[in-house]
């Protein structure tokens, strides 16, 4: 089953009340941005990272900040509890091209639309803003209070904290969402830097990179910290759940299979479509 969730019919008198209680049960949670927001979207980076971040607008200035899972998952759960009535517990989440997610509940998908988390993200952190609570639980996901918006300074500061803190983790996420400004932000790395960053990453995703260069694979994406990833070989086969450990051998058969196909390719009429590898 696979449906779009729309919250309950209120009385246009009542809609800025009944949204304001509904962002107040979780606004002592959470402060994505210590500043009064406007949000844009919330979506998940792709391909080498499932990070979520948001888009925003502070006054005149266009921002981007990444956030933990676990912090997505708590507003997620508090959203479709406030504003849907559902006290299932999600099991997956998933971002679509439109930025609107997914959420696979009981035993089905349900989709909402990206303005409707929009709109409760932003009121839940403008109340939280607002009161000022000094206590949350996740405070460590709070950014500096200079936010940075050019994408190359955000991604050269990521990538000198992860060296700092010798942690990949701290800048997979934005590697994935500028992939077209990482080339520029790696020249701007001192050579000592740029072994240091090499040395980080880990050999499960430097196998899938270079899969994915020789054409052995699609696409892929990580599906947790604890080392699984989503890899597709075609991008019309369905994804393959694979644990670092596995990475290699998974390599190793979509090479072969790969070679298979380039040696005995399928009979076509005289008008195909090729794909380069």
């Amino acid at each position: 089953m696979y449906g779009i969730l729309e919250p309950p019919t209120i009385a246009t008198s009542e809609l800025h009340s009944h949204l304001e209680q509904q962002a107040q049960s979780v606004a002592p949670q959470i402060e994505l941005v210590a500043a009064t927001i406007s949000v844009e979207r919330l979506g998940l980076t792709r391909n080498a990272s499932s990070t979520p971040y948001i888009v925003y607008r502070v006054k005149e200035r266009r921002c981007c900040t990444f956030f933990k899972r676990k912090l997505l998952w708590q507003l997620m759960q508090a959203m479709l509890r406030a504003e849907y009535r559902i006290e299932d517990k999600i099991r997956s989440i998933i971002s679509t091209p439109d930025f609107s997610l997914s959420f696979f509940i009981g035993s089905s998908w349900r989709h909402v639309l990206n303005h409707q988390i929009c709109r409760f993200v932003e009121r839940a952190n403008n109340l939280r803003r607002l009161e000022s609570i000094a206590s949350t639980p996740l405070s460590a996901v709070s950014p500096p209070e200079e936010t940075i918006s050019d994408p190359v300074e955000i991604l050269v500061a990521a990538m000198k904290l992860a060296i700092a803190k010798s942690n990949w983790n701290l800048v997979k996420g934005e590697i994935a969402a500028y992939p077209e400004y990482k080339t520029i932000a790696w020249a701007q790395l001192t050579r000592d830097e740029k072994q240091q960053l090499c040395a980080l990453v880990p050999e499960a995703v430097k196998l899938l990179v270079e899969a994915k260069r020789n054409g052995a694979i699609a696409q892929y994406c990580e599906a947790s910290e604890d080392g699984l990833y989503w890899v597709q070989v075609t991008l019309d086969s369905p994804p393959s759940l694979v644990t670092s450990c596995g990475v290699g051998n998974f390599i190793k058969e979509a090479v072969a299979r790969m070679v298979k196909r380039t040696e005995h390719p399928p009979a076509t009429s005289s008008i195909s479509e090729g794909k380069v590898a």
